[in-house]
């Protein structure tokens, strides 16, 4: 069911990017929250260990973007620049790389370990039944090479199932971003 013309409400952040805190504590000075709303504490962190905040204390837990791994099988180690380190995961998900599958198996666990570590932590923080909401979340690299990485839309069944998140299955719902059709 949708709410409208919500007020009153105190707003919370993080960010693992400093300047992105100070935008956002400016533009929450400069008024841009509805009605009698508040702004809370905006902070630089990562979302992925949020144990300052304490658990069940929101109504709603939302992002807009989950930080991936940027390196999850360490290519930049080897002095690669930016480009030999895309083309050495490009060369994997082509299947043209030594021992291929087992590299794309430690990959992906190793992205959907980074991406549960912040489902737990928004599950955690939320009051029990209140909605988490995660938008725009990337493909994985092998299937669309143009933007980050991220999960396929079957890890979150998937997660549900496997994790102590106390999340009912039958809640979720994956739909692709207006905004990018090759996202979710």
């Amino acid at each position: 069911q949708q709410v409208r013309n919500v007020t009153n409400i105190t707003v919370y952040g993080s960010d693992m990017i400093g300047e992105s805190v100070e935008v956002a504590k400016q533009l929450m000075d400069q008024g841009i929250l509805p009605g009698a709303s508040r702004k809370g504490t905006i902070c630089h962190a990562d979302s992925g260990n949020l144990l300052f905040a304490p658990s069940n204390s929101f109504d709603l837990v939302f992002t807009s973007h989950l930080t991936i791994l940027q390196d999850p099988l360490n290519a930049a180690g080897s002095q690669r620049d930016e480009k030999e380190q895309k083309d050495y995961y490009s060369s994997i998900c082509d299947g043209t790389r030594v021992n291929h599958e087992s590299l794309l198996d430690t990959w992906r666990s190793r992205q959907e370990w980074r991406f549960t570590q912040f489902v737990k932590e928004m599950v955690r923080i939320g009051k029990p039944g209140a909605p988490i909401i995660i938008e725009g979340v990337s493909q994985q690299y092998c299937d669309n090479k143009q933007d980050g990485d991220g999960v396929s839309g079957a890890y979150w069944k998937d997660a549900v199932k496997g994790h102590t998140w106390y999340v009912n299955p039958k809640s979720l719902s994956i739909e692709p971003s207006p905004v990018d059709s090759k996202k979710y």
